[in-house]
C-alpha cells in the first residue's frame, strides 16, 4: 500500500517532514538544530486524525500555512492553524507553537482521491484527482464546489501539477492523456439578471449583429429587451387599442402543398426542415418523416428514434448533405439527403450523460459540430463535442419551461423562465489557446486493446484499434459506437479508391459492418447482425462471442465474411443481404486457415462449386461440412496470432502462441503434402 511522504518546511536549522499513513493519521515530524555543533533533534510534531481511510495525498501551502489531505475514504480535508505565515521567522519556534486543526471537509469524489495541490491566488482553492476521471476545483473561503471537469474519459488519474504563473493545472491519467485546465475560466462566473417584472411565457435570442432578446408575456405582449442590460429598447413596444388601418386576406395564395404525419398518439409537429425538394418533419412522438415538396404521403418515416417524448431539433452540417436530429431521448442521429431520399447512418453517440439533447451548433470554420446543449435532471448543461467535455452547467430546475441558448460573439448567453421571471446568463467562451479543456497529449484507449487494422486509400492512412471499451477508434479522430460488449477482432476490405467497408465483431454474438467513406470521415452502420431485419436468420446463442474475423470480395458486388466463434465453429456471412448464407467451419479465397486454443493449426478447402453456389442461392440459412486438407499441432498451448505474406513465389504463413515462439510455415509446401 502505497502512502504519501511530504516535506513541508527546509532551512539551513533543519526541517519538517509530514506523511500519510494506512493508519488513518498525519504524522508531522521536525528535525532542528539549536547549534551548528550540536545534533538534529528529531521529535514528533503532531498527529491529525479525522480520515477513515488511508491517506494517499498531501499538500502543504506555506502561505496560506494550511495541509490539504485526501484519503479512500473520498474526502478532502482542510487543516489550518491559529498561526498565520508572517510568523515564520525563526522556524523553530514558529513549528513548535504551529498547531494544526480540522477546518472543512469536502465531499464529493465518487472513488478514491489520489493527488491534492492548494492555490492561494487570486483566491484560496483547492485542486483534487482521483480515481473517478474528473478534476475537482473547491472554494476555501466559501467551503463548497466551483466546479467538476471531466477531465479523463473513464480514466483514473494519476497526476497533478499547478503553475502558479499561468494559473493551469495539468492532470495525467490512464488514458494516457494531460489534460490542462485554465483556473481563471474556471472561477470566472456567470453574469446573472432577473426580471421580476415581465411574466413571460415564451423567450428568444434574436438579432446577428446585436443580440436582443424577444419575449412574449401572459398579458399577450410581445417585448424585444437589450440582452446586455435586460432592459426594454425604445420604440419597441405598442400599447394602443386603436385600429389603424385594415387589410383584406382574400388574395392569399394557395398553400403549395399538405403533408399528413403518421398516425401517432400526439400527431404535432415539433421540428421541421426544408433540404431542396425533401421536407423533414419531427414529431412530438419522436418520429422523423420525410417529404417530397409535391407529395401528401412520406416517402420514409424513421419510427420513435428519440422515444416518447419528441424530437428537438433538425440541422443541416454546413455545405454539405449529412443531416443530424436530436432529441429527449439523449441521442442523436446523422442522415444523408441524396437523389430525393434520406438515409439513416448512424447513431451518433457522445460521451456524455445528457438526458434531454436540446439543440446542436456547428464550427463556423471546419463545419463539424462544436457544441451540444440540453439538460441533465435540473441542470443545464453545454458540452464541447471538440474536447469531449462538459464546460457549463447551471441549475435552472430542468427542461420545462421556455429557454434559448446562443454563442453570439465568443459569448455564451441563456435564458430561461422560472417563477414568472426571466433569468438571463452571460460568460465568455474558453480561448482555445487557453481552454481548460485543451488536451495537450489525446486520450487512447483506457481498457485492454484487443485488435487493430489499418485503413488505407491512395492518399490516405487510418490505423484502427478496437478492445474492451466496446469502441473503435480511428487516429483519435472518431469513436465508433454500437457494440454492447467487448470488440476482439476487426478487418477491412477496400471498396473503391476512396471508401471500404470494415467489420468489427466481438461478444454477446454481436457483429456490425461498417461503410466508411475516407474523403469526408462518415462512416455508417451498413448492418448489425443484432437488428431487427437479421430475426429472420436462426439465432445464436448471446453467450456465444466472435473471437475473430476475415472479409474478402468475391465478386463486384458482393463480399464474403469469414468468423470464428467461441463455440467450436466458424461461420460465414455475404453481406448486404442481411441474412446467414450458410454455417460452416472460416475463409481466405479458395482456403480456410484456424487456428485453435490447443495449438491446431488446421487448412481447409472450399467444396468445387462453393462460390457459384453462394452467388445463385442466398435464400436460405445452410451448413455445410468442409474437410481439412492440411492438420498440425505446432503449439503446446493456443495460437494467439497469424498472418500470410508472400515471399517470392509462395504464400509463407506465420503463426504466434503463447510463450512468444513463432514459426513460419510455407503453405504452398504444406498443401502439397496432402
Amino acid at each position: 500500500m502505497k502512502t504519501e511522504l511530504l516535506c513541508v518546511s527546509e532551512s539551513p536549522k533543519g526541517f519538517v517532514v509530514t506523511s500519510g499513513t494506512v493508519f488513518k493519521q498525519i504524522v508531522i515530524w521536525s528535525s532542528f538544530q539549536t547549534k551548528i555543533e550540536d545534533p538534529f533533534e528529531t521529535k514528533l510534531h503532531q498527529r491529525l486524525e479525522g480520515h477513515d481511510g488511508v491517506i494517499f495525498a498531501l499538500n502543504y501551502n506555506p502561505t496560506l500555512n494550511l495541509f490539504v489531505s485526501a484519503s479512500d475514504d473520498r474526502s478532502v480535508r482542510i487543516w489550518s492553524s491559529l498561526l498565520s505565515s508572517n510568523d515564520n521567522t525563526n522556524p523553530i519556534d514558529f513549528w513548535e507553537k504551529n498547531k494544526f486543526s480540522i477546518n472543512h471537509v469536502f465531499y464529493g469524489h465518487l472513488s478514491r482521491i489520489w493527488r491534492v495541490v492548494s492555490v492561494c491566488d487570486p483566491f484560496p482553492l483547492v485542486i483534487s484527482v482521483g480515481e473517478d476521471s474528473c478534476v475537482y476545483f473547491w472554494s476555501i473561503d466559501d467551503k463548497k464546489l466551483i466546479q467538476r471537469v471531466d477531465g479523463h474519459r473513464n480514466a483514473s488519474v494519476w497526476s497533478l501539477a499547478f503553475d502558479s504563473q499561468s494559473m493551469i493545472s495539468f492532470s495525467g491519467g490512464s488514458d494516457s492523456s494531460i489534460t490542462r485546465c485554465d483556473v481563471k475560466n474556471i472561477i470566472t462566473p456567470f453574469n446573472k439578471q432577473i426580471r421580476h417584472d415581465l411574466q413571460p411565457k415564451q423567450l428568444k435570442f434574436i438579432g446577428t449583429e446585436s443580440l436582443a432578446i424577444f419575449c412574449a408575456t401572459i398579458g399577450g405582449d410581445f417585448l424585444i429587451m437589450d440582452s446586455n442590460m435586460c432592459s426594454l429598447s425604445d420604440l419597441k413596444i405598442t400599447d394602443y387599442n386603436k385600429v389603424f388601418q385594415t387589410y383584406s386576406a382574400s388574395d392569399v395564395n394557395e398553400d403549395r402543398n399538405h403533408v399528413v404525419l403518421g398516425s401517432n398518439r400526439h400527431r404535432w409537429p415539433v421540428a421541421g426542415l426544408l433540404y431542396y425538394d425533401l421536407l423533414v418533419v419531427g414529431d412530438r412522438c419522436g418520429s422523423v418523416f420525410v417529404y417530397l415538396t409535391d407529395t401528401e404521403e412520406p416517402i420514409k418515416d424513421f419510427r420513435h428514434l428519440h422515444g416518447s417524448n419528441g424530437v428537438t431539433a433538425l440541422k443541416m452540417r454546413p455545405k454539405t448533405n449529412y443531416m443530424y436530429s436530436c432529441g429527449r431521448n439523449g441521442k442523436m442521429f446523422e442522415f444523408v439527403l441524396e437523389d430525393k431520399n434520406c438515409t439513416l447512418l448512424r447513431i451518433y453517440r457522445i460521451f456524455a450523460d445528457m438526458e434531454w439533447i436540446g439543440n446542436f451548433c456547428f464550427d463556423p470554420n471546419s463545419g463539424q459540430i462544436s457544441y451540444i446543449y440540453g439538460f441533465d435532471s435540473r441542470n443545464f448543461v453545454v458540452w464541447d463535442e471538440r474536447e469531449q467535455r462538459f464546460i457549463e452547467s447551471i441549475d435552472c430546475g430542468g427542461g420545462h419551461r421556455s429557454w434559448d441558448f446562443v454563442v453570439h460573439r465568443n459569448q455564451f448567453w441563456f435564458c430561461y423562465t422560472k417563477q414568472e421571471k426571466m433569468i438571463c446568463f452571460d460568460k465568455p467562451m474558453p480561448k482555445m489557446s487557453t481552454n481548460y479543456d485543451l488536451m495537450i497529449t489525446k486520450t487512447s484507449h483506457c481498457k485492454k486493446i484487443n485488435c487493430c487494422s489499418l485503413l488505407f486509400t491512395r492518399s490516405l492512412l487510418y490505423f484502427v484499434t478496437a478492445g474492451e471499451e466496446n469502441t473503435n477508434s480511428v487516429t483519435i479522430e472518431l469513436y465508433l459506437f454500437g457494440h454492447i460488449s467487448n470488440i476482439s477482432a476487426i478487418t477491412c476490405c477496400q471498396n473503391n479508391s476512396d471508401s471500404c467497408y470494415m467489420v468489427s465483431v466481438g461478444g454477446r454474438t454481436q457483429l456490425m459492418l461498417w461503410s466508411i467513406d475516407m474523403r469526408d470521415n462518415q462512416f455508417s452502420d451498413c448492418i448489425s447482425n443484432r437488428t431487427k431485419h437479421m430475426k429472420t436468420v436462426s439465432p445464436l446463442d448471446p453467450q456465444i462471442r466472435y473471437l475473430d474475423a476475415n472479409m474478402c470480395q468475391i465478386s463486384e458486388n458482393r463480399y464474403l465474411i469469414s468468423t470464428a466463434c467461441s463455440d467450436s465453429a466458424f461461420r460465414l456471412y455475404t453481406s448486404f443481404n442481411t441474412s446467414c448464407v450458410l454455417r460452416v467451419y472460416n475463409a481466405f479465397e479458395s482456403h480456410i486457415i484456424t487456428a485453435s486454443n490447443d495449438g491446431t493449426l488446421k487448412i481447409w478447402s472450399l467444396i468445387e462449386g462453393f462460390l457459384d453456389q453462394l452467388l445463385l442461392d442466398d435464400s436460405e440459412d445452410k451448413q455445410i461440412e468442409l474437410n481439412s486438407v492440411f492438420e498440425t499441432r505446432c503449439h503446446s498451448a493456443g495460437i494467439n496470432a497469424l498472418d500470410i505474406f508472400r515471399d517470392k513465389n509462395e504464400w509463407q504463413l506465420i503463426v504466434c502462441g503463447e510463450g512468444f515462439e513463432a514459426l513460419r510455415y510455407s503453405i504452398n509446401s504444406a498443401l502439397d503434402s496432402y
